[in-house]
Order: structure tokens, then C-alpha cells, then sequence
């Protein structure tokens, strides 16, 4: 698997202050158009990354606990391989692995997020009851 083409930090930021230029050009707040961006980034990027039998079992376990979706810090509906590379590595997608092949510690993490020994932060569960 070779790598996942990524921004680099310069281009996010040339990116996103665009994306807010031309929102406030149109009389409009940026931030729900750079959130809807970066989910766009974040979808492609986590639709290049080889299937792992963990993470594909771990996405699972946490649907059926929590529901299909997760909000992390600011951004809602999420899906759980996309909270748990924004959990392990932040939102910047040039700091996630380069061939989005996830690491035993990675593994790890989502175990311990799993069986509610970590609870990472910014994380809100948008299961609704009923």
C-alpha cells in the first residue's frame, strides 16, 4: 500500500482561509463550510485506507454500544474510523499515518475506548434513546 495523498499544513491553511474569505464575502459565519471541508478530506482519506479486521470489528462493537455516528470537539456525525484518527492523531489529516494503516497502539487506544477504561476528550456520544 503505497501513500495516502495528504495537505500539508501550508496548503490547509491556504485552504481554509479561502474557504473563510469567501464565506464572509457572502455575509456568512466560515465555520460550517470549513467544518464541511475538512469532513470532505477526512472522507476521502479514510476511504483510501486498507481494511483491517480490528478496526472493521472495533467499528462495529462501537455502533452497536454508541450508534453509527460520534461527535468530536465541534464536528457531528462523524464515523468511528474518522473519531479515532482525530482522537489518536488531531484534526490535521497530515499528522494521520501516510498509508492509513493503523498501529498496535492505535489498536490499543480504541480497545481501551471500547471497554470504557478511556474516554477520550471532546468526544460526545450522539446515540439518542429509544
Amino acid at each position: 500500500m503505497g501513500a495516502i495523498k495528504k495537505l500539508t499544513h501550508d496548503d490547509i491553511v491556504e485552504r481554509e482561509l479561502a474557504i473563510g474569505r469567501a464565506e464572509r464575502e457572502g455575509n456568512r459565519f466560515p465555520d460550517a463550510a470549513i467544518i464541511a471541508d475538512r469532513r470532505q478530506r477526512w472522507a476521502d482519506y479514510v476511504s483510501k485506507m486498507p481494511e483491517q479486521d480490528w478496526l472493521t470489528e472495533w467499528v462495529g462493537a462501537m455502533e452497536a454500544e454508541h450508534g453509527p455516528t460520534v461527535q468530536v470537539h465541534r464536528v457531528t456525525g462523524l464515523n468511528w474510523v474518522t473519531a479515532l484518527l482525530i482522537v489518536r492523531y488531531g484534526e490535521a489529516e497530515y499528522h494521520w499515518p501516510d498509508d492509513g494503516v493503523l498501529t498496535e497502539k492505535d489498536r490499543s487506544c480504541a480497545t481501551a475506548w471500547l471497554q470504557y477504561r478511556h474516554h477520550p476528550y471532546g468526544v460526545r456520544y450522539e446515540k439518542r434513546a429509544g
